[in-house]
């Protein structure tokens, strides 16, 4: 592998925590309607970032589940709802393991369902069957994906997209994200740090670093 492929290959690894594992990775669940899905965003990453929140010694480690918890939620009306977020612990369950809830660690004052108002950005709900497995972070093809943009905690837009047009959603809200001045300092602040990485590089890393972002632009 060339030395700039191996840069990439580092970029993207650290540019994608939630995607850039070698494993699938079990979702985070949300309620819609009254049913249960598989999420393929996890919302409450930018809050436990926010808080410094480390998982704990105690939690098991699982290669499918590399964050550490699993957190469940639920769209009420116009409103995106943290209902708790667990991890795996030892304990008197099955296999000698126990779930613990981690939202007294992050919000010690406050009662679930909580409104995600820390939260702006695309939500991305697979539907269906899978049509191409990835055994790869939430990278598996599915037939349908329904797609929140979400502002504060608020639902601003939903829609029901086959692959291909979920493909050219994205493509078509990160050419917009492009002419951003958030985007011209994320692309500048990479330069600075990897200035072996070619210009396409770059690009390709932004467009994979901040989909959830510019998605819900």
């Amino acid at each position: 592998m060339t030395r700039l492929c191996t840069l990439f290959a580092l970029l993207l690894a650290l540019a994608l925590p939630a995607t850039a594992f070698a494993t699938a990775q079990v979702p985070d669940r949300i309620r819609i309607d009254g049913e249960d899905h598989a999420l393929h965003t996890n919302p409450l990453a930018r809050k436990l970032a926010s808080v410094g929140w480390e998982r704990p010694e105690e939690a098991l480690l699982n290669s499918a589940n590399w964050r550490g918890y699993i957190a469940f939620w639920e769209i009420a009306g116009d409103r995106l709802l943290l209902l708790d977020a667990t991890m795996i612990v030892p304990g008197h369950g099955p296999q000698g393991q126990a779930k613990k809830s981690i939202l007294p660690d992050i919000f010690p004052s406050a009662t679930p369902p909580l409104l995600a108002e820390w939260y702006s950005g695309a939500l991305i709900v697979p539907q269906g069957a899978v049509v191409e497995y990835v055994h790869m972070g939430y990278e598996s093809v599915y037939e349908r994906y329904l797609v929140f943009r979400i502002a504060e905690g608020k639902v601003l837009e939903r829609l029901s997209l086959s692959p291909e047009e979920l493909s050219r959603y994205r493509d078509a809200k990160f050419d917009a994200f492009t002419g951003t001045e958030e985007f011209r300092h994320g692309v500048e602040a990479l330069r600075e740090r990897w200035k072996d990485a070619s210009e396409a590089q770059l690009l390709q890393v932004m467009k994979q670093m901040h989909a959830e972002r510019y998605m819900g632009l």
